[in-house]
């Protein structure tokens, strides 16, 4: 019987060790593990809500550059509309002043022909007056003799001139 107190005992000791050693595991995972595992979950979590906060702010910067790209292009074709308009101004403008730049060299031959005639016809009196003033003189001197064709050569040639 003694035996079998002393395996009792030593089975009921081993358990109580075995007890013990469950506690202070216990006691252990509660006050290092447990709160290392809850750091370890808040980081996790902390980690999650960055990146959600990063993916978030990532779609609106995608959602900005987005409009910003449309804004762009419109902008763009509005530029490139004004240019068309510009280059087709210039191309009128450069028309207009080929046509009023053709007008001006043909009223230019005009003035030119207008002058040139009015010049020989100048050139051509300026020969042929003194000279039929020189025959008319002489016909009036033939006719009336003297003195009197030198005035009624006077007379003739106040006649001839414009009224100033």
């Amino acid at each position: 019987m003694l035996t079998e107190g002393f395996n009792f005992l030593y089975i009921a000791f081993q358990l109580t060790l075995f007890l013990l050693l469950v506690i202070a595991l216990y006691k252990i995972s509660q006050q290092y593990l447990i709160p290392s595992l809850y750091s370890q979950i808040e980081l996790i979590k902390k980690k999650r809500k960055d990146l959600r906060d990063k993916e978030n702010l990532l779609l609106e910067s995608k959602k900005n550059l987005k409009e910003q790209i449309k804004e762009q292009e419109n902008s763009f074709k509005s530029l490139e509309v004004k240019i068309q308009s510009w280059h087709q101004n210039l191309l009128e403008e450069k028309n207009n002043t080929i046509k009023n730049n053709k007008e001006l060299e043909e009223k230019i031959k005009n003035k030119r022909a207008v002058q040139s005639k009015n010049l020989s016809l100048f050139k051509m009196q300026k020969i042929v007056i003194p000279q039929s003033i020189k025959k008319a003189y002489k016909e009036i001197e033939n006719l009336y003799g003297g003195k009197k064709s030198l005035h009624l050569l006077k007379e003739l040639i106040k006649k001839i001139e414009p009224n100033n």
